[in-house]
């Protein structure tokens, strides 16, 4: 299975959830909030700059600890048993498809299906990590390249 021969929509489905992202923005722009206060209060604008390091180690945290794997794993044991019942019923209906042959014990039958059902995973798997991993990085990007503007140019602000 290539992404190039799957459908687009089916792709789109693969993107991390906009809650996860709105999430990551809203921790963002809470922390700039709390740069943009910090800085009003103590009448000093290098909090907001600071503010800005905050999110750079934030962008660079969710890097570094797999921000869209843990949604991943779960999503893939949601579909692991789906995937097993969709092979048995494919393998029943068109068994030629799956190399099963009258002369097959049901030991052998159910290693074929198996090992068809693991290889869809294993395929579903390296598609969404890819799909996923680009939306992941823009998001992580994004994030840090407002970070390091902020950290460059937010003392600037006071200036204004």
């Amino acid at each position: 299975m290539y992404e190039h021969e799957l459908p687009e929509d089916l792709l789109d489905t693969y993107k991390l959830p906009k809650k996860i992202k709105m999430a990551a923005w809203m921790l963002a722009f809470a922390i700039l909030a709390v740069g943009v206060w910090g800085s009003f209060q103590w009448s000093d604008w290098v909090h907001f700059a600071r503010s800005g390091a905050v999110l750079v180690v934030l962008s660079l945290s969710l890097a570094a600890f797999g921000f869209g794997n843990g949604f991943i794993d779960r999503v893939l044991f949601l579909l692991k048993p789906m995937t097993a019942n969709v092979v048995e019923m494919q393998s029943k209906n068109r068994p030629h498809l799956y190399g099963i042959h009258p002369g097959l014990t049901e030991k052998e039958k159910d290693d074929l299906v198996q090992k068809v059902s693991r290889e869809r995973i294993n395929q579903v798997h390296i598609l969404m990590k890819n799909r996923m991993a680009k939306d992941v990085q823009k998001t992580e990007f994004l994030i840090a390249a407002l970070g390091t503007l902020v950290w460059g140019f937010g003392d600037l602000m006071g200036k204004l």
